[in-house]
């Protein structure tokens, strides 16, 4: 018989540390990686959680519904075709608008700059259509990057069954149809594997999440990558090793995380 929601939940968080914040405050629920409401309606296969603090699972609300507007907005069917939005995208889009003084602390009203023309590609890379990019605000990108951390210490969790210590750093930079990866980068996401998603055969959810992610537990590094939609994407690089020597050359933001702070900013 199968488990019910709760209980499948419960198993995932009960008697366990949070994996989130290095590990010494008590998990209190389960953190979903990516966010439920990232999947169209809602419908989020099982798969991805991980034990969480109430204060790590908590607060990100508006940046989980940021990263699906953004994604789902900048998926080149939608720049195509704005008409084609579902009811469940421009709900999004509204909820978004709603909290936007949420998003960028009360600064500017607006997530996105004013970017240049870009050519949509078809699927054996011929430009189609001509749209302008999607470049956000710069409050907004360390917002979502810091949601990124956030999306790798699970992911690292998940894969290594250890949880990233409190002398972890998360370098991430934030990929949209402005901003996409140099040729250095591209190379290291192909090299990374198969991709992998939540669900399986037909269910399985690729179109609107995948990612890939290697680990080093020896040495505490993991690199991830994972895209949302087709329209936004992040690379990221933990560091768990006082001796690596690895360098975050071309990473734009850098965090750390602890009992005290959760996941807070590392500047300099």
């Amino acid at each position: 018989m199968a488990r019910t929601k709760r209980a499948y939940l419960r198993a995932v968080w009960d008697g366990k540390m949070c994996a989130l914040c290095g590990g010494l405050r008590k998990a209190e629920s389960a953190e979903h990686a990516p966010p439920t409401v990232l999947f169209h309606g809602k419908s989020r296969p099982r798969g991805l959680e991980v034990p969480a603090c109430e204060r790590c699972n908590g607060g990100s609300s508006v940046f989980d519904q940021l990263v699906t507007m953004v994604a789902m907005s900048s998926d080149p069917e939608a720049i195509i075709n704005p008409r084609a939005l579902s009811d469940y995208q421009l709900k999004i889009i509204a909820g978004t608008a709603h909290n936007a003084h949420l998003v960028t602390k009360g600064g500017s009203p607006f997530i996105y700059r004013s970017s240049g023309p870009i050519s949509v590609l078809d699927h054996d890379g011929s430009p189609t259509h001509t749209a302008r990019a999607v470049e956000l605000d710069s409050l907004v990108s360390e917002g979502i990057a810091r949601w990124a951390a956030k999306q790798t210490l699970a992911l690292w969790y998940i894969h290594t069954k250890m949880i990233a210590s409190h002398r972890s750093t998360i370098n991430v930079d934030i990929l949209t149809n402005a901003a996409k990866p140099d040729a250095r980068f591209e190379a290291m996401i192909a090299a990374m594997g198969s991709e992998m998603s939540l669900g399986v055969g037909a269910k399985a959810k690729h179109d609107e999440f995948s990612y890939r992610i290697v680990t080093y537990p020896e040495r505490g590094i993991g690199v991830v990558f994972a895209q949302y939609h087709g329209g936004m994407a992040f690379i990221s690089v933990l560091n768990d090793s006082k001796s690596s020597k690895l360098s975050r050359r071309g990473l734009t933001f850098r965090f750390g995380t602890n009992a005290q702070k959760g996941i807070y900013l590392l500047r300099g």
